[in-house]
């Protein structure tokens, strides 16, 4: 149902775009139980750089129904690594760049 506005919307014309890659938005990972599971949440936004080397994602609606974002959770990470060693290697190296990080930033030793 269309409700009339005293303060209209006007949107200039842009140039073509091609979407070619995700942008990670956010991650998360709950592992807050040693002896538990670990979940993963993440969301990516399509995203592309243009000519000049500045970055635009691309439009969405805001209402989660166009292929302009993504979300994931994974229930249990640790399960999804014991059941492929792809997967494991990656959750591997991601503890250890985490660990890198938080090290060179000063905040762990």
């Amino acid at each position: 149902m269309a409700i009339t506005t005293t303060n209209p919307l006007t949107v200039p014309a842009t140039v073509e775009r091609t979407y070619d890659l995700w942008w990670l938005t956010n991650l998360t990972i709950n592992a807050g139980d040693p002896n538990g599971i670990a979940t993963a949440t993440a969301n990516f936004r399509r995203f592309t750089r243009d000519e000049y080397g500045v970055g635009h994602f691309a439009p969405t609606t805001g209402m989660g129904d166009d292929d302009a974002s993504a979300n994931y959770h994974i229930e249990n990470v640790f399960a999804l690594a014991a059941s492929d060693p792809n997967v494991a290697a990656l959750i591997d190296n991601l503890i250890n760049t985490v660990g890198e990080l938080a090290r060179t930033a000063g905040k762990i030793t």
